[in-house]
């Protein structure tokens, strides 16, 4: 099974503009996220970013942290994803996105084996419900199935474009990612970085995690920051926008 890792990543944000960048324990969100994923066992990796001139920085960040970079249409995030899966032809794609500093490599791996082991009819595998906080579990897709979504969404629809995979959601549905069952679940929490009050829980929460952040897991986070509910309250106000209007 061939596997691409891609994350989408834009310096252009409505509520914080170049969040990707963003220092965090001293070094850009961008770069910690790629540390953070350093033992995944993938056959490619992308940084999928728009060709407009800003982002001329997020791709020499992505080249220079060994990320392979596709630059493609701003709006049309979905198109990035196509022009990679045409460039490598993997059958699995997990589409991480460049504001969620908490994703690790042992979710990733959850993803990759659930969808090993996936019958055929299966084409995205994504968090089930609200089990996990907001932004900690990327989603995994079958390649085929993001080529069929660039030819089938209609010209009106273009918020399916910019999400990637909602088009696949709505048409096929999605299977849950099969984690170990004493993971400890954490609905409530939110764990993206789009507002200013995101990005500051984040970084109280990283510097939680000291020299120990390239490789702490989901568990050991949920132990650190239940004893520090006032980290934990720093965005718990925010809410997320609606997918047509994000």
């Amino acid at each position: 099974m061939k596997v691409a890792l891609v994350m989408q990543a834009r310096m252009g944000s409505s509520r914080l503009p170049g969040k990707i960048l963003a220092p965090l324990l001293e070094q850009p969100i961008l770069s910690v996220i790629v540390r953070r994923l350093g033992r995944v066992a993938a056959d490619n990796a992308w940084i999928a970013t728009s060709r407009e001139a800003p982002d001329a920085v997020t791709a020499a960040w992505g080249s220079a942290l060994g990320w392979r970079v596709f630059r493609g249409d701003e709006a049309d995030v979905l198109s990035r994803f196509t022009g990679i899966v045409r460039a490598c032809q993997p059958d699995w794609v997990v589409r991480l996105t460049a504001d969620n500093p908490f994703v690790d490599a042992g979710i990733v791996e959850c993803l990759v084996e659930t969808a090993r082991r996936a019958p055929a009819s299966v084409a995205l595998i994504r968090s089930a419900g609200a089990a996990f906080p907001l932004g900690y579990v990327p989603e995994i897709v079958r390649a085929d199935a993001l080529l069929e979504a660039e030819a089938r969404i209609a010209p009106d629809q273009g918020f399916h474009r910019s999400h990637v995979t909602s088009w696949v959601a709505e048409t096929a549905g999605a299977q849950p990612v099969e984690c170990p069952s004493e993971w400890p679940r954490q609905p409530g929490w939110r764990w993206t970085v789009d507002t200013e009050d995101d990005y500051r829980m984040a970084t109280a929460a990283f510097g939680l995690w000291r020299d120990d952040w390239t490789s702490i897991g989901y568990p050991e986070m949920v132990r650190r920051l239940s004893a520090h509910p006032e980290i934990v309250g720093l965005n718990a106000h925010v809410g997320q926008k609606d997918l047509e209007e994000s």
